[in-house]
């Protein structure tokens, strides 16, 4: 038993090391297979490629003969010269065939090549030469030793490029580029200068030297409708002043030049004649056409520059108006500021936010509008804000806003005309005007929730803007200023109202100060005093030097026009005169109080002084 334990171990050692063996040769196999086959695609694709590339010499041969003796090309032939001079191109070696081919191809596509002399000296000549490059555009002076220009290599290889000599000086204009988007270069021979005239994405070619050499006429098809229009236009080009390019024709089908021959022929220094596709020659004025191409440009210019100016006016007004902007009101509401402003006609009331300089437009509406809106426009709270909005139907609704990142609600009933609101907060009521035709009702709602708290018909109120037409003693009593400026209790047509209440509710109570005064020294249960004597208590005594001011003040800010801004200033005249009548007849005794109260009059004059100029400022810009 102890024999055979060694015998086994040694049969395993060899048997691992065959099919280790085996696996190697394995892998080399694989790999060999795989690289043959390597092998076979790339000599199959050289194949197939040269397959595609290949031509038999006979090809050549009967493609050799046809271009000796100039007759037309097959398709089969186009190909087998286009394989050609890749490879000729390539700088890939010729067999003496392929060479013989490229020599007879060169020969045939020069056949009509054309020296042409310049008429201001015959002397030199220029022509377009076809080689390895492609077309070449040369200049020669035809003399001994004389002096030749290669002008340009030109890529396009199938069509020859059209050019032209100047009619009295050694000038010569000519198209480069392909031939879906050609251009038109310029040579002086006599100053040597050279410049690209005409550099555009459009195809312009066809250059034609006017005979006074001003201008030089090509066409183009930069104004063309669509891809597939094959119509043209022709354009003058100024030799003094290179940047003005005239349209002197609209779209027409002009001819082509074909062989080297121009299609504008001129009759005299300004009449000339053009060829159509049809064959048909149609006759210009270059005068005329300059002239009137130039009056296009004039006016086209023109507006343009009037376009430039009004948008340079509008940004100045706009900046004008940032800078002059008049503002009617602004307080503090909860964590944004609320602004109303004017803007040339338009007032708005915008919410700034105080991290940002966004704001938001709550309301916006004529100056005129506005200015007729009865009562308060704007009715800020503790916690909401009221607003007078016009809506599409030009009806003034009231809506509240409760603070920035809010939107706006209505109040009012829609479609309806509303205006006099005055709240409560100790009350939670709000209450306002709502008038239908020629009926006018006094509408209490509820701020918080906005339910009916009553509705009663009033007669007509005062439509004064700017002051309280109502007031709200509490929750169950209202009052309204009617169109005499006295302060009324609505008529309250309630079973429960038609006792003593009835004629306490309607009692008129007529204060003729804008504010009401508390109604509980005037009002009392058992007693109720006459109109009279309530009207002697209410009466208004000559206003104060500050109430004067105040209202100087309030004034400006409802100025829209000149004869406005007069009334205003002769009415700050007056009162500035009082107030240095009154300071005056201060004594150096008076109080401390007295001499604060004199640099407050004076300071609040300059600060009023400062808006009337800045109105009178916003006056001139609208």
């Amino acid at each position: 038993m102890h024999n055979l334990i060694p015998r086994k171990i040694v049969t395993l050692a060899r048997f691992s090391e065959h099919s280790l063996l085996a696996l190697r040769v394995s892998v080399i196999r694989a790999t060999l297979s795989a690289v043959k086959l390597l092998i076979y695609c790339a000599l199959i694709s050289q194949m197939l490629f040269n397959c595609i590339l290949a031509y038999e010499e006979s090809d050549l041969d009967r493609l050799t003969e046809k271009l000796e003796f100039n007759e037309k090309l097959s398709e089969t032939d186009l190909k087998n010269i286009d394989k050609l001079w890749q490879k000729y191109v390539s700088g890939a070696r010729l067999t003496i065939s392929e060479d013989h081919t490229v020599y007879r191809y060169e020969k045939w596509m020069n056949r009509d090549a054309k020296f042409i002399p310049s008429p201001a000296n015959s002397n030199w000549l220029a022509f377009i030469r076809f080689g390895v490059r492609g077309w070449q555009f040369v200049v020669e002076q035809k003399v001994k030793n004389g002096t030749i220009y290669e002008l340009e290599d030109l890529p396009n290889r199938l069509n020859q490029p059209f050019f032209q000599w100047g009619t009295k000086t050694l000038k010569i204009a000519w198209e480069t580029g392909y031939s879906n988007r050609t251009n038109i270069n310029f040579y002086d021979i006599s100053r040597d200068q050279s410049k690209s005239l005409i550099a555009s994405p459009y195809k312009d070619f066809a250059p034609h030297f006017a005979p006074l050499e001003q201008f030089i006429l090509f066409l183009s098809n930069r104004d063309r409708k669509s891809r597939n229009d094959t119509s043209y236009a022709i354009y003058a080009v100024n030799l003094e002043n290179v940047s003005e390019i005239l349209k002197l024709t609209k779209q027409m089908p002009f001819a082509t030049p074909t062989g080297g021959d121009p299609i504008i022929h001129f009759n005299n220094n300004s009449s000339f004649d053009i060829q159509l596709v049809s064959g048909e020659k149609v006759k210009f004025e270059l005068n005329d056409l300059v002239s009137v191409a130039r009056k296009k440009v004039i006016e086209t210019n023109n507006k343009r520059l009037a376009m430039m100016s009004q948008k340079k006016n509008n940004k100045e007004l706009k900046v004008k108006q940032k800078s002059f902007e008049l503002m009617l009101d602004e307080f503090k509401f909860k964590d944004s500021s609320i602004k109303l402003v004017k803007e040339l006609d338009r007032v708005l009331l915008k919410d700034v936010s105080p991290n940002s300089k966004d704001s938001k437009i709550l309301m916006s509406t004529g100056f005129d509008q506005f200015k007729d809106i009865p009562g308060l426009p704007i009715l800020p709270s503790k916690d909401k804000l009221f607003f007078i909005k016009f809506n599409d139907k030009k009806f003034k609704e009231i809506w509240q806003y409760e603070g920035y990142g809010r939107k706006p609600t209505r109040v009012s009933p829609r479609d309806e005309n509303c205006y006099g609101m005055q709240i409560d907060e100790n009350s939670n009521t709000i209450v306002f005007i709502l008038q239908r035709t020629d009926s006018f009702y006094l509408v209490a709602l509820d701020s918080q929730t906005t339910d009916n708290l009553g509705q009663y018909k009033i007669s007509k109120p005062t439509l004064a803007h700017g002051e309280d037409l109502t007031k709200i003693l509490n929750r169950n009593q209202y009052f309204f200023k009617d169109s005499a400026g006295n302060w009324k209790t609505p008529y309250i047509s309630d079973t429960n109202h038609k006792s003593n209440n009835q004629s306490k509710q309607n009692l008129v109570i007529s204060f003729l100060s804008p504010h009401l005064p508390k109604m509980d020294p005037y009002i009392t249960r058992n007693a109720i005093k006459s109109n009279s004597e309530i009207q002697n208590i209410g009466q208004r005594s000559t206003p104060s030097i500050s109430d004067q001011i105040e209202s100087l003040r309030k004034s400006i800010q409802w100025i829209s026009t000149n004869e406005e801004l007069e009334i205003v200033m002769s009415m700050y005249n007056q009162v500035h005169e009082r107030t240095i009548q009154k300071i005056a007849s201060f004594k150096d005794s008076d109080s401390f109080s007295k001499r604060r109260l004199k640099i407050r009059w004076i300071e609040s004059l300059n600060g009023i002084r400062s808006l009337l100029d800045n109105t009178k400022l916003l006056l001139e810009v609208e």
